[in-house]
């Protein structure tokens, strides 16, 4: 048995790594461990990669990433609300909201809708200034 080499199918494995490099600090090796991972259990793996992001980037990522796991969940006013203050708080990434398939059970939402028109102008305007 060869237990020097990990499994890259594995994705318990590969989420085990994940979870051992956030608690050793080792944040950035750990969201690349996990991203294939995201399959073996979607709450904790949101869990987990929302500490990472939040101890490598501050609280707007972390918002987002609970955002998509309310979104994941089919929880939309929660999942919006957590949109909203990650884009307010310093993340407004229309390119990754528009493309995130974790938020794919907001975009029939109107008020999904709203939000994304309101963030492709500020993207626009953005792209055009700086």
């Amino acid at each position: 048995m060869n237990t020097g080499r990990r499994d890259r199918f594995n994705t318990a494995a590969q989420f085990r790594v994940g979870v051992n490099l956030v608690y050793r600090g080792r944040y950035e090796e750990s969201l690349t461990a996990m991203r294939s991972a995201q399959r073996f259990n979607p709450p904790l793996w949101a869990f987990q990669t929302s500490f990472a992001l939040f101890q490598l980037y501050g609280v707007s990522s972390h918002q987002y990433i609970v955002a998509a796991a309310y979104a994941r969940m089919n929880k939309p006013r929660p999942a919006l609300q957590y949109l909203r203050q990650a884009a307010d708080n310093g993340f407004p990434c229309y390119t990754l909201f528009e493309k995130d398939t974790n938020l794919d059970s907001l975009r029939g939402d109107p008020r999904f809708r709203d939000f994304m028109t309101q963030q492709k102008k500020q993207w626009n305007h953005f792209k055009a200034t700086m």
